[in-house]
């Protein structure tokens, strides 16, 4: 039996990697002979980082940005050849934030912009400030 297990990840609990892992470890106790295929995935937010550095082989990089909030906080930039990998809730998702805190007029994205030149000063063709093959940053 093949069984192939393809999760996003549980809000602000589990990653998709680790929810992969569990399905696959609970499958085993049932099935022990099972072909389990673990297949983590996202949705273009929270977690989408670790699944795209995973499949690319990307290096994590750390860097200090601001959380939506305006504070310090350390996020991660994957690093594939010349490609970057930049999630943008890792500057201004919304678990960087207490539930009683979350005030959208007072949150911004400015960290994700921090990410970018990150990359840029990396030498990331993409991201170098002025002329570029992708114009302007």
């Amino acid at each position: 039996m093949k069984i192939v297990i393809a999760p996003d990840s549980f809000k602000e609990c589990l990653s998709a990697r680790e929810v992969a892992l569990t399905l696959a470890d609970a499958i085993h106790v049932r099935f022990p002979s099972a072909e389990v295929l673990q297949i983590p995935l996202a949705d273009g937010g929270e977690g989408t980082l670790d699944v795209l550095a995973a499949a690319r082989g990307a290096s994590l990089i750390p860097v200090t940005v601001h959380d939506p909030m305006g504070r310090p906080i350390r996020a991660l930039w994957g690093r594939a050849g010349d490609t970057a990998v930049i999630e943008v809730a890792q500057a201004c998702g919304i678990q960087l934030v207490k539930p009683e805190a979350r005030n959208p007029f007072r949150a911004d994205t400015r960290g994700v912009g921090e990410l970018l030149l990150a990359a840029g000063e990396r030498g990331l063709p993409a991201f170098r400030r002025g002329p570029g093959r992708n114009g302007h940053l």
